[in-house]
């Protein structure tokens, strides 16, 4: 499954708004969001953290949407980068960080192809061809984060971000 602005994003967001004067504890107040959030689903496999200059991208987006931001908002996108960069060291397995400042929109297409692809390689249920169709839009069943071989689990090639939880459910089988 492929999202934008998933888990990490809202608890980045919601933490700083929650704590708009002390950047430890809106890190902790993250932290905790993403905890909870991992009570009702996994966190993703697999993260791109796309980062650029924050003064050249609140530019953009001036010109872009013909706003002006206050030197609040700005403080505030200089805020949410800091605590994304915090969040990419402490999930280095699974966030890949993407410089826009650095990489072409090629090379950063190919750079997520790559990360991808690697992914996927270490899954044994998403291995090429083992799926009964074409389509590879099947959930996996073993070894899955998803799935009652999760319960008890500690940390496995196929999920590494396993969590130790009895109340996890596998889905209804097709």
């Amino acid at each position: 499954m492929l999202e934008g602005r998933s888990l990490h994003c809202i608890a980045v967001y919601q933490s700083l708004i929650l704590n708009p004067e002390d950047d430890q504890r809106a890190y902790d107040e993250m932290r905790a969001i993403l905890g909870l959030a991992t009570l009702w689903r996994p966190l993703p496999d697999l993260t791109f953290l796309i980062t650029d200059n924050v003064t050249a991208a609140t530019e953009r987006s001036e010109r872009r949407d013909g706003i002006t931001f206050s030197h609040e908002n700005r403080q505030f996108h200089h805020r949410v980068a800091a605590l994304f960069d915090r969040l990419a060291d402490d999930a280095s397995r699974t966030v890949t960080v993407i410089d826009r400042r650095h990489l072409s929109s090629g090379d950063a297409v190919s750079l997520m192809r790559a990360r991808i692809d690697e992914r996927q390689r270490a899954l044994s249920c998403m291995a090429r061809g083992s799926l009964p169709h074409p389509a590879e839009s099947l959930p996996c069943t073993t070894g899955c984060c998803l799935t009652g071989n999760r319960v008890r689990q500690t940390q496995s090639p196929a999920c590494p971000e396993a969590v130790d939880r009895a109340d996890v459910k596998a889905p209804p089988q097709p």
